[in-house]
């Protein structure tokens, strides 16, 4: 009896085993399978969408920035380099259509193919990112279903925005692999590095001001990880192979373009956008004389003289009077009184004061495109 009351017990334990395995391995199923599967319907439909949405407005010019990025890839398009490399615009979203107008399509129509593929990485790589952190659908189909309607309402508009938006979402999917490789071999450290180099040398080509956004990032993130692992007293002496190989494949890849910039202007440049955009808050509109400054084209192809806001291009019209004989009359003006006595000369304190203040009025603008 006692052999039999101390052997009973593990009878039914054991005839409950393969029910949980059989649940075990159906749910894993469900994770790595199911969930994916339904995540890359949601990306379908939300392309499919946005795609009705770029063709029904396929037509219509709707920025007047878009008119530069588009007639920058028609020059691509054509072979015409020399004109089409410009340090003020960013080359990517023009690199991306310029295949698409070569093929006979129109500039709005590559433009929004473009968008589409944004929007595609958005959904596509998001969704992943939000399902892989603890591998629940719920919160993944919330961000898909709560992203399209936002993807459809901008596919439409010709600026790199959308491209933006997917750089930001594969630039965490980057940084994310990164950091777990940190703990690995390093053939992974090196392997996420070059990764992570490679998609901020795409920031850099999607919109100038991304540059900092990453480095900043990459910085950050470092000495985060850093500090924590002084913390807990880990050793961080082999992570350093990472950072290097984001470095040096960043180089690399930026090194042609940068390379163009400086053939073309003459000086080593990873862009003008940053400076002619905050020079121009404290500029006088280019109107150094009464003569009224005359932009021209900076090129044959070009379609307005915006398309290169460099001010080694851009100031080369008739800046002075033709006729000096001819004075144009004095012009008084209310708002002489209240004009900005900030210019580029003035400090930076006094003209970050002057770009805040000027903001906070601009603020219900703002607000009232935002609702």
């Amino acid at each position: 009896m006692k052999h039999v009351t101390v052997t009973t017990p593990a009878a039914p334990q054991s005839a409950h085993e393969p029910v949980r395995g059989r649940s075990g391995t159906a749910s894993r199923r469900y994770r790595h399978l199911v969930a994916p599967l339904l995540l890359a319907v949601l990306t379908v439909v939300g392309v499919v969408l946005c795609a009705a949405v770029a063709y029904h407005n396929r037509l219509g010019v709707t920025n007047v920035d878009g008119i530069s990025y588009m007639g920058i890839a028609r020059e691509y398009a054509n072979g015409w380099l020399p004109d089409a490399i410009n340090a003020y615009w960013s080359p990517l979203v023009s690199w991306m259509m310029a295949p698409f107008i070569a093929l006979g399509l129109g500039m709005q129509t590559a433009f929004a193919i473009v968008n589409c593929f944004a929007v595609a990485v958005v959904l596509g790589i998001g969704g992943w990112l939000v399902w892989s952190q603890n591998h629940r659908i719920v919160p993944a189909v919330l961000f898909m279903v709560t992203a399209i309607p936002a993807l459809m309402s901008a596919v439409s508009v010709q600026t790199p925005d959308l491209l933006v938006v997917a750089w930001i979402v594969g630039f965490l999917w980057a940084l994310r692999w990164a950091d777990q490789a940190l703990h690995g071999s390093t053939r992974a450290r090196v392997a996420s590095g070059a990764v992570l180099g490679v998609v901020a040398a795409l920031g850099y080509f999607t919109k100038l001001f991304l540059l900092p956004v990453a480095v900043g990032a990459v910085i950050l993130w470092l000495l985060l990880r850093v500090w924590s692992a002084r913390r807990r007293r880990e050793p961080v002496r082999h992570w350093w192979t990472a950072p290097v190989a984001t470095i040096v494949v960043f180089a690399v890849v930026i090194a042609p373009w940068v390379g163009a910039l400086t053939l073309k202007y003459g000086t080593v440049t990873l862009g003008s956008s940053l400076s002619v955009n905050i020079g121009s808050k404290f500029d006088d509109g280019g109107r150094a004389t009464d003569w009224p400054f005359l932009p021209v084209p900076p090129n044959d192809h070009a379609f307005s003289p915006n398309e290169d806001f460099t001010p080694s291009v851009y100031k080369q019209g008739p800046m002075d009077n033709p006729d000096p004989a001819v004075v144009p009359p004095a012009t008084s003006s209310s708002s002489d009184d209240t004009a900005p006595k900030v210019t580029k000369e003035s400090g930076i304190a006094a003209r970050a004061g002057y770009y805040l203040h000027e903001r906070m009025l601009a603020l219900p603008y703002y607000l009232q495109k935002i609702s």
